[in-house]
């Protein structure tokens, strides 16, 4: 097994049934989100992107439970979050269902993303990538990104 998959259940693990609820009280500005690692990145930046679609594809490598992709939803996007963790996609659905947001979540390992899969107008990574530590398996990332 690789060590970011151990690290990752260790995670989720200590986290238990305590797992962050995307429901939480706002931070930012009386908004319906709460805070998430890329948060400010997205408020950000999204104003300022163009894209020629009417309804934009994101996908969100290493969604958790989801906050960054109900965010995405929120500001219009058709989202699929993928994360390692089984705990963390039911919670990111139980999220996302709560809130009434459309979402797809899949437990699927970065690594693994297939090739031949969907194109995305936008691709998110929710602090994922840096515990990739094996060149192939960071290859594996960035080929099935291109």
């Amino acid at each position: 097994m690789k060590n970011y998959v151990v690290e990752n259940l260790t995670r989720y693990r200590k986290v238990g049934d305590r797992v962050v609820d995307v429901r939480a009280e706002p931070k930012h500005g009386g908004t319906d989100h709460p805070d998430f690692s890329s948060r400010g990145f997205l408020e950000d930046v999204i104003p300022r992107l163009r894209f020629g679609g009417e309804r934009l594809t994101a996908l969100e490598l290493g969604t958790g439970v989801g906050p960054g992709a109900l965010f995405l939803a929120a500001h219009g996007f058709r989202v699929h979050g993928i994360d390692l963790i089984p705990k963390a996609i039911e919670q990111a659905r139980r999220n996302a269902s709560a809130r009434g947001v459309e979402a797809a979540f899949e437990v699927l390992d970065v690594t693994r993303i297939p090739h031949a899969g969907p194109a995305y107008d936008l691709i998110v990574d929710s602090y994922c990538l840096q515990g990739i530590a094996l060149d192939a398996d960071r290859d594996a990332v960035f080929r099935a990104v291109k």
